[in-house]
């Protein structure tokens, strides 16, 4: 029901896809690997990371390896990308209540697919902590530029 109505104000995105993270916290290793279909091939797709957490989650910014292919498809692009959670105050970002939050953040290039084929990123931890804790589900959305 959550991820329903979190999702509600995105409804516009083209494609999206979650991935549900173990409740022990994300392994700073464990690589989330997305494969989203998507309906135009011939479309460039602006993409956006989705960070869904708890009050667990205890960091001021979270900080993510995300590896995809670059709109001329002859690069695999590694970028570092900074998801602030919470303001200086403490106060979380993003859109929730209670104890349960998402945060939204564009990635900085575009992405393109081949005819027949779907959307491909890696999304991995890149922090020190071996587990995050608080941290539920990691998510891309793909937009049609």
């Amino acid at each position: 029901m959550l991820a329903v109505l979190l999702m509600a104000g995105s409804c516009a995105d083209t494609a999206h896809d979650f991935h549900s993270l173990p409740s022990e916290g994300w392994y700073k290793r464990s690589t989330e690997v997305f494969s989203v279909a998507v309906p135009d091939s011939l479309a460039r797709y602006n993409v956006s990371l989705h960070l869904r957490h708890d009050t667990r989650f205890r960091y001021q910014d979270l900080w993510l390896y995300v590896w995809y292919a670059t709109p001329s498809l002859d690069t695999l692009l590694c970028d570092t990308v900074r998801v602030p959670v919470a303001g200086p105050d403490g106060q979380w970002l993003g859109k929730g209540w209670g104890s349960l939050y998402q945060v939204t953040v564009p990635l900085r290039y575009p992405l393109s697919v081949v005819a027949g084929d779907s959307a491909r990123l890696r999304v991995r931890p890149a922090m020190k902590e071996s587990y995050l804790e608080g941290i539920t589900e990691v998510g891309v959305s793909l937009k049609a530029q």
